[in-house]
């Protein structure tokens, strides 16, 4: 057990250090700092800023009707984004690492928290919807920066049943989440900062957001209106990256920003920090490739395609047999729910300019019977003058 000092110590190390730590539930020491019995307690209070999650009372309840002992496991619901975090790619690959978690039977037990701190990133759900409050289910693993380092929070300690899908996949985990925690102080380039990125992959399209801990020459935190940065495209253009002070005031010198990846490569962020004479530069790169959503998310999302069917005047059909019919001798497959749902449109077009066929058809008749007539009525005024 630590005390007050100790404690202080942790926070100010995650903080500013650069430290990083994993929070895991269990049902004997979380209600204590946790639950209700921790409010009021110093201790306690720090222990609940630094996790990534709003810890109350509510866990307390559910520990003592025993949601640590459940009878059956329940899978959990991984967020979309769940698989760009560095620790939760168990596998060699995306496909493998999406497989194991969906193989994975799930957990027994978890504690009861809901709601995200601003900032965090829940990335797992624990899956028995009889837990749900609101609709929402518990948050089972959930990250965030505090300060300069990083801090997860794990529902509980029962990833040791990875093992049931692979060995390897149990040791990966923790491995990778301990490197996750811990990366902080892995890219500290100077003690003047650290520039830390909230990914290290990313898909076309995404957000990625920049977090700066900074320093002065006396090693105070950097108190300016705003820092500039350089961010490098994998075309090489470098364009001007801005990061603002957080609105935290307990949290000096720290700046936060994000942009947006275009293109598949390697972006390189950029941060000059001190004067000319003792300036370091601060980098970090994430590399962004192209989303494969097919494989992310393999189901049919009927809602969305009927919504766009309806919005864009079609029709939509969930799954072939509602569409195809057996012809009447049963010789063939006919779409008769296609070919009825076309409306028919018929139309008849008037081209301005265009020759009309009839009409100079029957112009040429009457232009040749007049010269016929002309001629004819010549012939005879000829022969009735007796001229040659």
């Amino acid at each position: 057990d630590l005390d007050n000092e100790q404690i202080d110590v942790l926070e100010k190390w995650i903080g500013e250090q650069a430290g990083g730590l994993v929070l895991v539930a269990g049902p004997v020491a979380t209600p204590k700092w946790a639950g209700s019995v921790g409010n009021g307690n110093t201790k306690a209070e720090t222990l609940r800023n630094l996790a990534p999650v709003v810890l109350n009372s509510r866990g307390a309840r559910l520990v003592s009707i025993g949601r640590f002992e459940s009878e059956s496991a329940w899978p959990l619901q991984l967020s979309t984004d769940s698989l760009q975090t560095d620790f939760m790619q168990i596998g060699k690959t995306p496909e493998e690492s999406k497989k194991a978690w969906d193989d994975f039977a799930g957990v027994y037990s978890f504690f009861a928290c809901y709601e995200p701190k601003p900032g965090a990133s829940p990335i797992a759900l624990f899956g028995d919807p009889t837990t749900s409050v609101n609709g929402t289910l518990p948050i089972y693993i959930a990250t965030q920066f505090y300060g300069a380092g990083r801090v997860a929070f794990q529902g509980s300690g029962e990833f040791w049943r990875l093992r049931d899908v692979g060995e390897e996949y149990f040791d990966t985990y923790y491995t990778k989440l301990i490197r996750w925690a811990g990366q902080g102080r892995l890219m500290r380039d100077s003690d003047r900062g650290i520039l830390l990125l909230d990914k290290e992959q990313a898909i076309i399209g995404e957000q990625v957001m920049v977090r700066a801990v900074l320093k002065d020459a006396q090693f105070q935190p950097l108190v300016l209106p705003e820092v500039s940065a350089k961010l490098v495209d994998p075309s090489g253009r470098i364009t001007s990256l801005i990061l603002r002070p957080i609105p935290d005031p307990s949290q000096p010198g720290v700046y936060i920003g994000q942009f947006f990846v275009k293109s598949t490569g390697n972006y390189e962020v950029q941060l000059p920090v001190g004067g000319l004479s003792e300036q370091v530069v601060l980098s970090q790169q994430v590399i962004v490739r192209v989303p494969a959503i097919e494989i992310q998310r393999p189901q049919r999302n009927d809602p969305l395609l009927s919504e766009l069917a309806s919005r864009t005047g079609g029709k939509y059909w969930t799954g072939v047999e509602s569409v195809v019919t057996n012809s009447v001798d049963g010789s063939s497959i006919e779409a008769v729910g296609i070919v009825n749902s076309i409306p028919p449109r018929d139309q008849t077009n008037f081209l301005p300019g265009t020759p009309d066929r009839d009409f100079q058809q029957r112009w040429m008749g009457i232009l040749m019977a007049w010269i016929v007539g002309c001629l004819s009525l010549e012939w005879l005024i000829r022969r009735m003058s007796k001229l040659a």
